[in-house]
């Protein structure tokens, strides 16, 4: 699928939402989750939690999380899920991984590899 294409589908998807069709946005971006496309995943993970499966999100974040490792957009979804169905370190945790690969801030750099470390631990002790 071009980025177009994808662009396209992704916003066919949110016309659902924007009327408040949750159930059917979850049907149209659930077909769309057979794709890579990370906004697929994000959209469909979103939609289960507006209808009030925030596991079933999670679940399907989690399963993704290494074809999306280290793109932002992806790893905030993670993380909103993450704390809503009770996994908060592994949210505090992905929250942490990408506040220390993005952030430009220069006083963080000789902490920047312990706080990775720290936090990559978290991560571990699911």
């Amino acid at each position: 699928m071009s980025e177009s294409s994808e662009s396209r589908e992704i916003s066919s998807g949110r016309r659902f939402l924007d009327r408040g069709m949750k159930s059917e946005a979850v049907a149209y971006f659930a077909e769309l989750s057979g794709t890579d496309a990370r906004d697929a995943h994000v959209c469909l993970a979103s939609s289960l939690r507006n209808v009030g499966r925030p596991r079933q999100g999670f679940d399907l974040l989690d399963g993704a999380k290494s074809r999306f490792d280290g793109d932002v957009v992806f790893e905030l979804f993670f993380a909103l899920l993450a704390t809503e169905t009770g996994h908060s370190n592994e949210a505090i945790g992905m929250l942490a991984r990408s506040l220390l690969r993005e952030s430009p801030a220069e006083d963080l750099g000789r902490y920047r590899n312990v706080l990775a470390g720290k936090f990559h631990d978290l991560l571990r002790c699911r």
